[in-house]
Formats: structure tokens, sequence, C-alpha cells
């Protein structure tokens, strides 16, 4: 019983995980207007428990089925345990910008972080997200040429 949970919970913490950069990644895509606002919608995510931006595909867009397919390709990784780094680069004439997402995982047994903990980190690094795209705004229009990096990473507590 007791492994039972502690693989549901790994489970679980691999569908946060994901459900995380699925949203950040369509988030920059819906704030950079990288895609019509008709391709968004807002969907409750079971995972993070809290509505999240999702992108969908309306007909034949080749740059907007690539992305869904990529990300989706994650998943696999993250549950296999395989997937170490997900960059993501957003790059239009002069400015580029990098948001990259690190993975590591525990070689023990031990818990290191419940799914609720998984869970609150992960709505904190989206409201951060959404500070650091409001501030890189200005910073754009200022600096075109400055090269962005942003690491969302999960803090133990």
């Amino acid at each position: 019983m007791e492994a039972e949970n502690a693989e549901e919970d790994k489970l679980l913490i691999v569908s946060i995980t994901w459900s995380l950069l699925r949203a950040a990644t369509f988030k920059i895509c819906y704030m950079r207007g990288m895609f019509p606002m008709d391709y968004f919608v807002n969907e409750f995510d079971p995972a993070l428990e809290m509505v999240i931006p999702k992108l969908k595909l309306i007909g034949k867009d080749d740059k907007c089925s690539r992305l869904i397919d990529r990300i989706e390709d994650v998943y696999q990784g993250l549950e296999e345990r395989k997937q170490d780094k997900f960059v993501f680069s957003v790059c239009d004439a002069p400015m580029i910008e990098d948001y990259t997402f690190y993975f590591s995982y525990s070689n023990s047994e031990c818990k290191e972080l419940t799914p609720d903990q998984m869970r609150n980190s992960a709505r904190q690094m989206l409201e951060g997200l959404d500070g650091e795209m409001e501030a890189l705004v200005g910073m754009c229009e200022k600096f075109p040429s400055v090269i962005l990096t942003l690491i969302l990473t999960a803090k133990k507590k």
C-alpha cells in the first residue's frame, strides 16, 4: 500500500511538473503574441488545481502543432526521469529570450517534495513568471539587443 502511494505521488509530481512547464510555455506564447488570441483558452488543470492558459490547435498551423508536440514529448522524458533541461527560446529580430527549466531526480526513495509542496512551488513560479515578463517588456523596449534568461527551479522547503 505504501509503495503504491509513493508511486502515485511520483506520477502526480511528474504531472504537476509537466503542467507547470506547459502553462509557463503557453503563457509566454500568449504574452508575446506568438499565436492569434483565439488559439488560447483558459482551462482548469487538475494537477496544478488552478486555471492555466492552454494553446489549442486551430486549423493547420505547423508552428503551433510542432510546439504542442514538443511539449507533449517532455512528459515522457519526465516520466522516465531522463529530462534534464528544457529550453524555450523566443526570437524576434534582435530580441532573444531564453526560458530554461532544469529537472533533477532523487536517487533515493525518500520523499523530497509532496504533491502539495510541488503544487505550491508551481503556483509561485507562474506568479513569478508574470512579474518577470512584465518587467522584461520595459527592458526589451529600452535595450532590444539584450539577451534575457530566466531560470525557473523548484525550491525545497
